[in-house]
């Protein structure tokens, strides 16, 4: 029973007294007062109890990391007009800004939480300048955006750096693409061997989306896919989570990589196809099977994805030709053989 509950039950039997036995005039203006004072003491409790709770909030709150990302409007003659700024796993939210950015003046955003960010700022001409994936520690971030870093500068070059992150593993190849582009191109490594804790550098053209692939000595497979690449350039830390060796593989058992040669060789017949994957000591069975591929005729098979392969064709006067090491991505490889592919 509260305070106030027990003050009116006494009121109750002092009422019953009044009756009884005709209480004085001055003990009524005592129970009065006593009901008063009874309940002044019950609101000032609830009022200290709700302070106390606000107070706990507050040093909550208080408690919470204050990280800052400032943005600098570096631009020599544009104004800013929108500040994007959100976890990178997280879609765009909203513009931040509500007053005109002027060249050499900041924003200041105070985050609480250190992960990786995207930011976008659009200037007064429409023109974006983009930061996918920028890692912010408690240090916080501080970015002068300038013309260099427009997405549409394109042409220039930017470093991608390779870490290998790996515990006691070592990379042997890595390569490098367009997002949009349906090969892997060429071993970036070439031959040179990535330690643990070491790190590669190459240069990309800037203000494009990059897939980077890379593999150890037990032919295990790590991806990065659809990584823009702005003029800040980027940074790869090879780890076990980015380690697929299933990525592409379906009922097929992942032969879904399509393999096409074509007979560019002018007057001479193709009588003989192999393929092996790198490595291997034998080219294995021929893959025509006694078909014989004609001058401008093309011949189609498929392999698993994400590997490297070796493949070899042989004309009707015992001429070979032969490519080395090709890595073969999901889209596959169209091999126009020439001439000038001739094993000498």
């Amino acid at each position: 029973m509260d305070v106030f509950s027990r003050g009116w039950n006494n009121y109750c039997i002092f009422d019953s007294l009044q009756t009884e036995q005709s209480i004085s005039k001055e003990n009524e203006m005592k129970i009065t007062l006593l009901l008063i004072s009874m309940l002044v003491f019950s609101v000032s409790c609830g009022l200290e109890e709700t302070a106390e709770e606000d107070t706990r909030e507050i040093a909550a709150d208080n408690s919470r990391p204050e990280i800052e990302i400032i943005i600098e409007n570096g631009l020599e003659d544009s104004h800013v007009y929108e500040i994007w700024v959100d976890p990178s796993d997280e879609p765009w939210s909203e513009n931040l800004i509500e007053d005109i950015l002027a060249p050499g003046d900041e924003f200041i955003l105070v985050v609480s939480e250190t992960t990786s960010y995207d930011i976008q700022i659009i200037d007064e001409y429409g023109e974006s300048y983009t930061l996918l994936n920028q890692t912010v520690d408690e240090d916080g971030y501080s970015w002068k955006v300038t013309e260099d870093d427009s997405d549409w500068n394109t042409g220039a070059s930017a470093t991608v750096t390779v870490e290998n992150e790996l515990y006691n593993q070592s990379i042997w190849y890595i390569y490098a693409t367009l997002s949009s582009s349906d090969d892997w191109g060429i071993d970036l490594l070439d031959y040179i061997v990535l330690e643990p804790n070491e790190s590669f550098s190459f240069e990309v053209e800037s203000g494009n989306y990059y897939d980077f692939y890379a593999r150890n000595g037990d032919s295990d497979f790590f991806f990065s896919l659809d990584n823009y690449i702005g003029n800040n350039g980027y940074t790869w830390e090879i780890s076990s989570l980015d380690l697929d060796n299933t990525l592409y593989e379906d009922e097929t058992h992942g032969a879904t990589a399509p393999v096409s040669l074509i007979n560019r060789l002018g007057n001479a017949s193709i009588l003989y196809a192999f393929e092996d994957e790198s490595g291997g000591e034998y080219w294995g069975d021929d893959l025509l099977e006694g078909d014989v591929l004609e001058s401008a005729e093309e011949f189609t098979f498929y392999l698993r994805a994400d590997r490297f392969y070796d493949f070899q064709v042989e004309d009707e006067r015992g001429n070979t030709y032969t490519l080395w090491e090709v890595a073969v991505k999901d889209n596959g490889i169209f091999w126009e053989i020439i001439q000038d592919n001739i094993d000498e």
